[in-house]
């Protein structure tokens, strides 16, 4: 297939590439940083043949026009993503997350197939004991609440939308600021954190497992068209005090509890898979392994930049 990927030169963009054309797909990124992938993911000239770098932003129109040009389906990762980034660049979150969207969805010939990324963060602060895709959606932050008129958006247009709880692990784009992420630099630094809010729920999936998701709602689309797909496991369902304290069993990570923090975010629910799962996804990972490659990685990431600098 000739696949059509937004942002997909980062986080999770570069797993997803890396899987897609090693099957064999067609990939057209649509990024700024687009003409850095084929480094960063240290393609083979085969490979380079399978990839055409578009380095443009999703909210260019014409741009968007031209690279929707031969493409059977399209994956929607462009956003700017997280509450710390939202709320430093208000303007250019709505831009990008809500204002891109529409105007990819507007552009997109009807009826390709169009999966986009959503997030668990919309549902906010809900009164429900476990999220399904049913819940009323309480988004808290300007993150949260522009990737729910996004996801609105893509769905009324036929589009899926998956909601991944919090990714991690091993990437060729780092992303320091994601919590499992954090924990494991501080523990490889010898670094002492303040946690709060120690017994809330955090749910969390591998970044191999969501680009995996991804791949089978492109399979899927026909049937999961127009509805929401909460993504991720029970098994990676676990507090935050008990993350630390795996990753202070495989770090030199110590803390302390904070008693006088908040999440912004309100990130503390239990969160149900049935419905993708009853179509056959399920991860597969198992959720302590894919903590210790997480812990290796970062050591290693860690160690090549001591060389660097």
């Amino acid at each position: 297939m000739n696949i059509l990927i937004t942002g997909g030169a980062g986080y999770i963009g570069t797993v997803l590439i890396t899987k897609l054309i090693g099957e064999g797909h067609n990939i057209k990124c649509l990024d700024r940083r687009a003409n850095e992938v084929p480094a960063l993911l240290n393609l083979t000239q085969d490979q380079l043949d399978q990839f055409t770098p578009v380095p443009d932003d999703v909210r260019d129109a014409t741009c968007v026009k031209a690279a929707l040009k031969s493409i059977d389906c399209v994956v929607h990762l462009a956003s700017v993503v997280g509450y710390p980034a939202c709320d430093a660049d208000p303007d250019e979150a709505h831009s990008t997350n809500i204002d891109g969207t529409r105007r990819l969805v507007e552009l997109i010939p009807t009826g390709l197939p169009l999966v986009f990324l959503s997030t668990c963060s919309i549902y906010g602060r809900i009164l429900d004991t476990v999220c399904r895709e049913t819940s009323v959606v309480r988004p808290l932050t300007i993150y949260g609440k522009t990737k729910a008129i996004a996801e609105t958006i893509v769905r009324d247009a036929g589009g899926v939308a998956l909601r991944p709880v919090t990714a991690f692990g091993r990437s060729s784009r780092v992303r320091p600021d994601l919590l499992a992420h954090t924990l494991a630099r501080a523990g490889l630094a010898k670094t002492r954190l303040k946690i709060f809010e120690p017994d809330a729920i955090r749910p969390f999936i591998h970044v191999t497992d969501l680009a995996e998701a991804i791949r089978f709602a492109l399979q899927h689309a026909i049937v999961m068209q127009g509805n929401a797909y909460n993504v991720g496991s029970d098994e990676g369902t676990l507090t935050k005090l008990q993350l630390v304290q795996r990753i202070a069993a495989l770090t030199d990570l110590t803390f302390e509890i904070d008693d006088t923090t908040a999440d912004p975010d309100n990130r503390s629910y239990y969160v149900s898979f049935e419905r993708i799962e009853k179509l056959g996804f399920k991860t597969r990972l198992p959720f302590q392994h894919a903590l210790e490659d997480t812990v290796n990685w970062l050591r290693s990431v860690a160690a090549e930049q001591a060389v660097t600098v």
